[in-house]
């Protein structure tokens, strides 16, 4: 297919990686589905769950996601709970967020974003309508993802992954004029 330059750029590029520690934004919990529909004192409590999530997953050595989902996240905030009593009823996703020590932190993560409702829910606001353009931008390239993965045959991701197109939308239109500051966008995809 007249495609073996970007195999090999990639080839070259897996060969030299150097894992970088990814750097946590308690702010992107304004990315999870739903989140952006919460009253204040709710996000707060989202904002919390997030960053408790987070720690939680960087102690056990595993993904986010491991701990407990988004959807979970999302219906702890809305159920407020204040102590672990206040978590039946709430669906957790997957099986591991389960765990005793997991519900407990769970339950205190809420109770702390309550406690914070006021201040962090300020903060919410502001950054709310910033990562509505941000979702919407990037809402924007996944079309185009999309879009032109199809026509080349490939796969999504494999085209433009994830991470390359949140680094395009936060940077915004301007960083087209310098593709190789923006992390992931390799020769072969600006073209």
């Amino acid at each position: 297919m007249g495609r073996l330059s970007w195999a090999e750029e990639e080839f070259a590029l897996v060969a030299r990686r150097a894992w970088e520690p990814r750097v946590f934004d308690p702010e992107m919990f304004w990315t999870i589905k739903g989140a952006r529909d919460l009253p204040p004192q709710e996000a707060a409590i989202l904002r919390e769950l997030y960053a408790m999530r987070d720690r939680l997953a960087g102690q056990a050595d595993l993904s986010p996601f491991r701990i407990v989902s988004d959807e979970t996240l999302l219906a702890l905030a809305r159920k407020r709970p204040a102590a672990a009593a206040d978590l039946s009823g709430v669906r957790a996703s997957p099986p591991r967020s389960e765990t005793d020590r997991n519900r407990r932190a769970a339950g205190g993560g809420g109770g702390t974003g309550r406690a914070r409702g006021g201040l962090a829910g300020a903060a919410a606001r502001s950054g709310a309508q910033e990562v509505r353009r941000l979702q919407a931008r990037l809402e924007r390239l996944r079309e185009w993802r999309k879009t032109r993965a199809s026509e080349l045959g490939l796969d999504p991701g494999v085209l433009c992954p994830q991470s390359t197109l949140e680094a395009l939308a936060a940077a915004g239109a301007e960083a087209l004029d310098h593709p190789e500051e923006i992390p992931g966008l390799r020769a072969w995809r600006s073209a």
